[in-house]
């Protein structure tokens, strides 16, 4: 018996676990021993109830485990110190971004402000750095002309999906030739974002020309977050889509 092991969380999250749960019921090998996830997990929890799946409360909790065979992490907040990558034989994470251009937070949004032509998604080794492991698998896809920063998620959610159902049986059967991530920064670059970054991204400067602007403001509209802004005697303006005349 293989014992995988999850910890994820939002919607992302959600529809991997999904994938994983049907994949385990498919094939009588492997069990799920646990499933970790955070405030943004709701959905996760009710999914892991539904399914029988046992629910951890900390990694504390899952670092007391043995044996296991593979974790993977979707969304996961925390990164994983060396106690916790040595409970599982293999950790694996799906970043929903390209590596090594975008690593850590925002990439979407910094995707559009770099006007990149190309995005896509990531399955990858975790180590104790923030994405910075090897490469296992990879999807790109074309970013398509003003795309909207909502829009690039929602196409790198599809993306993410079909990238982990087509791959997970090679993952756990570890089938895979790991790619080296420097080796990839002279072709592709690098960087990292924090999430506490984003303030400074939302803050638009009217003297910036109108295309700039367009681009910012598509770049950090991001629907169930703050808008972007326009900061007038320390007020925030807020700046919202609307409809194009004529």
């Amino acid at each position: 018996m293989r014992d995988i092991f999850f910890m994820g969380s939002k919607d992302v999250g959600c529809q991997i676990l999904i994938e994983l749960i049907n994949f385990v019921n498919c094939n009588p090998g492997y069990r799920i021993v646990g499933v970790l996830t955070n405030m943004h997990g709701n959905a996760i929890k009710k999914l892991a109830e539904d399914s029988n799946l046992t629910i951890f409360k900390s990694l504390d909790m899952y670092s007391k485990l043995n044996n296991v065979d593979v974790n993977i992490s979707v969304q996961y907040h925390e990164i994983l110190r060396k106690m916790h990558l040595d409970v599982a034989s293999l950790n694996v994470n799906l970043h929903m971004a390209p590596l090594p251009e975008y690593r850590g937070c925002n990439q979407f949004t910094l995707a559009i402000i770099d006007e990149k032509k190309e995005f896509g998604a990531t399955l990858h080794l975790i180590d104790e750095g923030i994405d910075s492991g090897d490469i296992l698998f990879e999807k790109r896809f074309s970013i398509d002309k003003d795309m909207w920063v909502g829009e690039l998620y929602e196409k790198t959610l599809e993306y993410s999906v079909i990238l982990f159902k087509e791959n997970l049986s090679r993952i756990l059967k570890k089938d895979f030739l790991p790619i080296k991530q420097f080796s990839r920064i002279e072709e592709f670059g690098t960087n990292i974002c924090y999430r506490q970054e984003i303030e400074e991204l939302k803050r638009i400067d009217i003297s910036w020309d109108e295309k700039t602007i367009y681009k910012y403001i598509r770049a950090t509209s991001m629907p169930g977050f703050e808008p972007p802004y326009l900061l007038i005697n320390n007020h925030k303006i807020y700046l919202s889509k609307g409809y194009k005349n004529g």
